[in-house]
């Protein structure tokens, strides 16, 4: 008989996970699945009515995937007595509330104890509960999980679930009281997801074409920065969408081979932005997904982390590895990452960055603040354009300061991979690969570039970075920075609806302000101030928007912009914590009146 895959308690759907424990005899049939509640190890195996109404209380405030229906029995983890501990086990009965339960004695010793928490008997099976979400915002490609018989942890398959949230997928996320922190695991149980251009052992690496799928075989490695989150205690539960190869697209002219997610702000039908945009909105959208990871060239990763109003890191350029990473320019490309909370990203670059100099650990911040008031114009967007003044004067307060030629790069670096793989699959296949419009429309215009065209173009990029990281950003001992650089991240409204003429033609992107950080290899850190008031062509209603901006640091000043962001927002009363949903804060929800008509 094949073991049951989902089960159904409470009205909420969940997967049978890892087998942690085999007893003696079978408690149940074996084909049936009995949901039951493991007490943390008690050392006389002494328990009452009233411990088990505490446990049950404290693990439903704690964990999203337990619930009450999990209390169908109750095993209790003491000493072993005897010689043998199987012969320890024994099942009696337990009272809560208006319930009689079955209670199986469990003997153990104290270090090889479960962690107390939510699980399911099957025959003689104690298994790990894996509750199960649905992704209404479309933002993954492929959820995972953990291949059992991996014997370094790295190796993942496709979850297997399909049919019960209907179109959505289903993606499987543990009990959050499977993890305790320890000191070599500072992530423990830290839920995350990667960018579709991670490799994962086992897992195809797709980019969003359906060519290099059928092309590229599945990874035989995990990408180095996956391998070190897993180390630390992070779970990794899929891979999500993305632009394809990273590039520059917008539905609905752009995404061909695979659907852009949906931004759960305002009404939902904004563009998400960028090509990290599945990372972004899966952190938006959910609050059952801790943080995610994603890349950035020329704003992937800024941009929609300022569309989804999270916070966003991309860092300093080399200081997070981007080995088996799908490269779009290997000069500009890093390894970003975004959550919801600054202490999640604190503690994410407190692990993943290196501590290069002491201003990693200062709590001194620069005493210069640039920024360019044109970039804070919005003529448009008034709301938008007061908080932003209001941001910087607060910003000048608490710092105690007063103010104060892409494409020749990015186009023959994207060429140069895509024809060396493109020119494998014609040999392999007999037919051209798919490239989508926003990458082959560029290559026209390439070609017309010559080597002495792209010399010449980091020849600029290089003289800019000496120049900006000199005369603007220079590392400094104590602060990590000379000076903080203020920038705007939010705009006109996008709506993903909006019909083009073209696809995105992938050319002729000039100078732009976001190109800054990539050229001179800066981090710069996105954070949402605010939201602001629109009127939805969608829902004819009153919606919100995010209001995002960003600060700049020198190299290697990663932490410092945190524990400044951290700072400021604690001094203004901004929300160091931002919601899922529709809004980033708290906001009035409009309604039509009830005779509205179409």
């Amino acid at each position: 008989m094949p073991p049951v895959r989902v089960v159904e308690v409470d009205q909420k759907f969940y997967q049978l996970g890892a087998l942690k424990y085999t007893f003696d005899r079978n408690y149940i049939e074996q084909t049936a699945v009995l949901p039951a509640i493991v007490l943390p190890f008690v050392q006389d195996g002494q328990v009452n009515e009233a411990t088990l109404a505490r446990t049950v209380i404290d693990f439903s405030e704690k964990d999203d995937v337990f619930n009450r229906g999990f209390v169908g029995a109750v095993i209790v983890q003491q000493e072993g007595v005897l010689k043998t501990p199987k012969a320890a086990e024994t099942c009696e009965s337990i009272s809560l509330g208006k319930d009689t339960l079955p209670l199986i004695r469990m003997a153990t010793k104290k270090r090889d104890a479960l962690p107390g928490g939510p699980y399911f008997l099957r025959g003689s099976e104690l298994r790990e509960a894996w509750r199960l979400f649905p992704d209404v915002a479309d933002a993954f490609f492929a959820p995972l999980q953990p291949t059992p018989e991996s014997n370094d942890g790295n190796r993942f398959s496709l979850l297997k679930v399909s049919g019960i949230f209907g179109p959505s997928l289903a993606v499987a996320v543990p009990s959050r009281l499977y993890f305790p922190k320890t000191p070599s695991k500072p992530l423990n149980g830290m839920r995350i997801v990667v960018k579709d251009n991670f490799d994962v052992k086992g897992i195809h690496t797709v980019v969003s074409n359906k060519s290099f799928l059928r092309f590229r075989p599945e990874a035989s490695e995990t990408a180095p920065v996956v391998s070190e989150l897993l180390a630390k205690g992070a779970v990794l539960i899929g891979k999500v969408k993305m632009t394809s190869f990273a590039d520059r697209e917008y539905p609905p002219s752009d995404w061909i081979d695979y659907h852009c997610p949906f931004n759960p702000r305002g009404d939902g039908y904004l563009v998400p932005e960028g090509s990290s945009s599945g990372s972004a909105v899966a952190v938006a959208a959910y609050d059952w997904l801790d943080a995610s990871f994603g890349t950035d060239t020329s704003a992937s990763l800024r941009a929609p982390a300022a569309a989804q109003g999270i916070f966003g890191l991309r860092t300093s350029h080399g200081a997070i590895s981007a080995e088996s990473i799908i490269p779009l320019v290997p000069r500009f490309d890093v390894v970003g990452f975004m959550a919801r909370d600054i202490g999640t990203m604190k503690l994410l670059a407190a692990e993943l960055l290196p501590k290069t100099s002491p201003a990693s650990a200062t709590t001194k911040f620069p005493k210069k603040l640039i920024y360019n008031p044109d970039w804070l114009q919005c003529p448009d967007l008034p709301q938008v354009r007061d908080m932003f003044e209001g941001f910087v004067a607060k910003l000048e307060e608490f710092l105690g300061v007063s103010k104060s030629t892409y494409e020749r790069i990015h186009g023959p670096a994207s060429y140069d991979y895509q024809s060396k793989w493109a020119k494998e699959y014609a040999e392999t296949f007999g037919k051209a690969p798919y490239l989508s419009p926003a990458i082959k429309n560029r290559w026209p215009y390439v070609k017309t570039i010559t080597p002495e065209n792209v010399a010449g173009a980091w020849e600029q990029v290089d003289a800019y970075k000496k120049w900006f990281q000199s005369k603007y950003l220079s590392a400094d001992p104590e602060t990590g920075s000379t000076a903080i650089m203020v920038d705007r991240w939010t705009w006109k409204l996008n709506y993903r609806d909006t019909l083009k003429e073209t696809p995105n033609a992938g050319r002729d992107y000039g100078f732009g302000q976001e190109f800054s950080p990539s050229f001179a290899e800066l981090p710069e850190l996105v954070i949402c101030i605010g939201q602001y008031e629109y009127h939805s062509e969608i829902s004819q209603t009153i919606e919100y928007a995010p209001v995002a901006v960003s600060l700049i640091g020198a190299k290697g000043s990663d932490q410092m912009l945190l524990k400044l962001a951290e700072g400021f927002l604690n001094f203004t009363g901004i929300p160091a914590t931002v919601l899922t949903g529709k809004t980033p804060f708290p906001a009035k929800e409009h309604r039509l009146p009830i005779d509205w008509k179409l």
